[in-house]
């Protein structure tokens, strides 16, 4: 079983789509995260947007020849809000899913590690992404590859 890694393409979209939303579906972190109408579609034609941009990322794994999930982010410059940090160049990682079947196969980590290599050819200072704390394994996975938990996001529910 070996992890193929490479860049997506149109016909990818669907499938990330898919994917993504019922991950979504399946674990949104609050009530007022609700899915908008159209959400598939409206995934859909932003993905197709993240494609054609050369700034951004976006690879499929595939394990037996069968789509096992996928990694999408961006490359660009971070200016601090209120502007009083230098500004630099940053790589996010927006979205990162695997196939339940293929979970705890490599697949995540042979993602992030392409993501990773393409951060360091394009002279990024850092990486980022964020990811629930009350998910055990998304931390231990992150962790696992040397991220290192900096801020943590905070909110609270108002009544209207």
């Amino acid at each position: 079983m070996e992890i193929s890694i490479r860049h997506w393409t149109s016909p990818d979209i669907p499938v990330i789509g898919t994917l993504w939303l019922n991950t979504y579906r399946n674990g949104a972190p609050t009530v007022e995260d609700s899915i908008v109408p159209q959400a598939e579609q409206r995934l859909n034609r932003w993905l197709a947007g993240r494609l054609r941009n050369r700034a951004d990322m976006g690879y499929v794994a595939e394990l037996d020849d069968s789509f096992a999930g996928f990694l999408t982010g961006r490359i660009g410059p971070w200016d601090s809000e209120p502007p009083i940090v230098a500004s630099r160049k940053l790589a996010w990682i927006d979205g990162l899913c695997v196939v339940d079947a293929y979970r705890r196969t490599g697949v995540a980590s042979a993602l992030v590690g392409r993501a990773m290599d393409r951060a360091r050819a394009s002279g990024v200072s850092r990486i980022e992404t964020m990811f629930p704390v009350d998910d055990p394994g998304a931390g231990a996975l992150w962790a696992s590859l040397g991220f290192v938990s900096s801020v943590t996001r905070a909110s609270l529910e108002l009544d209207s």
